[in-house]
């Protein structure tokens, strides 16, 4: 793995994106905390100052001067000193009483402020407050230091808590994008696998339902249709090989025979031409699989009533039926049964159908053919009879190519009769399903509901 994976990979830059957002909103958060303390805290010592102020204007209206200086003495006990200032001044700034010595005009403290006053002979930074009482000037405060001490220590918490959070945060961050480049290297080992022809290779995949799993499992899901696929194209190949190879093989004895000059030349030629007929009859029906399998246009496509496509196929086949000695039952819907399809596909999906039964059922046989509405909204097409059947294990094989009971293929046909008419189903957005007729076969076909658009029609 390389150190610039991890560094400078899209979740890393993502991830640096995201901390330095949370560094910007969290410094603006902390001055705004910082900021909010310190008012706070000022403010409440505004309204202490405020409070002694009045407490001191209503002793001098009460007691006078003398009462109002015997206050301010009491604060130069050393139990109250250091903390609470309080100052009496007389009309030229000289001190009178208390523990602060100032330097400043009195009425310039009228209003709050800070500044740095003379106490017990030490400069000390005062959050003071000033109050004139007739010819005396009353000078209240209150040391900052400690509100200071107190803001500087919220400071270094929050900047040591923001700067502990984000180291974390981006350890942790940078672990996760670690673990996740691991899987996705994982992923990426099990794809190469697959290209190389290891069709088998799955990605493993922990317990857990994070994202990379639920993609990882998504991905074992694909290859194993890709699996699926693969081997179902190659079976194909072997049979298309298999079948092309008949019919090749007898037109090419079928020629040589007849280039002997034998009396039977030309039915020989006759023979050869049938052969070929029918190998390219296999290729048309191959490429229109194929082409079914990838279409998706519907510009074909209109309301059918199901129960005359059944009447105007059986039709045609009854000359067939009737050669064989076997019957066919058209049960009628007493109402339209429509669905939105393409008529040609149609009848040609019931032309197969009633060919495998006509070839494969034996003399005597009975073929149903029956249409109806669902109570869903939707539409059948059943095609049923009481010959030997397909055993059950072999329902879902039969809709391959190239599949056949037949494991020698000696018989007539080429396996994709049943293959066309699950592309023709597909197709339509339908569902083909073949089940037991006790005895017999029976192929169901369900169709979609009309469009809202066409119901009416």
């Amino acid at each position: 793995m390389r150190p610039a994976d991890l560094f400078f990979g899209s979740a890393n830059r993502m991830l640096v994106f995201v901390g330095l957002l949370f560094i910007l909103t969290y410094l603006i958060a902390g001055a705004s905390i910082y900021h909010m303390v310190r008012n706070t805290t000022l403010a409440k010592l505004e309204a202490r100052l405020a409070e002694e102020i009045s407490l001191l204007r209503r002793i001098y209206d009460e007691g006078g001067p003398a009462a109002l200086a015997n206050v301010v003495n009491q604060l130069e006990d050393p139990a109250v000193a250091g903390e609470r200032f309080v100052g009496l001044f007389d009309e030229s700034g000289g001190k009178l009483a208390g523990n602060i010595n100032i330097a400043v005009i009195p009425d310039k403290l009228t209003t709050r402020s800070t500044m740095t006053l003379v106490s017990n002979g030490m400069d000390q930074t005062l959050f003071a407050r000033a109050v004139v009482l007739e010819s005396r000037h009353v000078v209240v405060g209150r040391n900052t230091q400690l509100m200071k001490d107190e803001l500087d220590t919220l400071a270094w918490a929050i900047i040591t808590e923001g700067i502990t959070t984000i180291a974390v945060g981006l350890l942790i961050g940078w672990l996760l994008s670690r673990r996740s480049l691991q899987q996705l290297e994982r992923i990426a080992a099990t794809l190469e696998k697959v290209a190389q022809g290891d069709t088998g290779a799955r990605v493993r995949i922990s317990n857990g339902n994070a994202q990379i799993d639920r993609i990882s499992r998504l991905v074992n899901e694909s290859l194993e249709k890709l699996s699926t696929l693969m081997k179902s194209t190659q079976n194909t190949i072997h049979a298309i090989a298999h079948d092309l190879r008949s019919p090749l093989n007898r037109a090419f004895i079928l020629v040589r025979e007849a280039s002997e000059n034998r009396a039977d030349s030309q039915q020989l030629l006759n023979d050869a031409e049938a052969a070929l007929y029918n190998l390219g009859a296999i290729f048309d029906t191959v490429l229109r699989i194929s082409r079914l399998e990838a279409s998706t246009s519907r510009s074909a496509f209109s309301v059918i009533d199901l129960r005359e496509v059944i009447r105007d196929v059986a039709a045609v086949f009854e000359p067939a039926f009737t050669d064989r000695k076997q019957a066919v039952i058209i049960q009628d819907a007493s109402s339209p049964v429509t669905v939105h399809a393409d008529e040609q596909m149609l009848k040609q999906l019931l032309t197969n159908l009633l060919q495998n039964f006509n070839r494969h059922t034996p003399a005597g046989s009975t073929v149903t053919l029956s249409a109806c509405r669902l109570g869903t909204g939707g539409s059948i097409l059943q095609v049923a009879d009481d010959g030997p059947g397909i055993p059950a294990e072999a329902h879902d094989g039969m809709l391959k190519p190239f599949s056949r009971l037949d494991a020698s293929r000696s018989d007539e046909g080429s396996g994709l009769g049943l293959a066309l008419v699950k592309a023709i189903v597909n197709r339509h957005g339908a569902t083909l399903s073949l089940t037991d007729n006790n005895p017999g076969l029976r192929v169901e076909i369900r169709f979609p509901a009309l469009p809202s658009n066409l119901s009416n029609l």
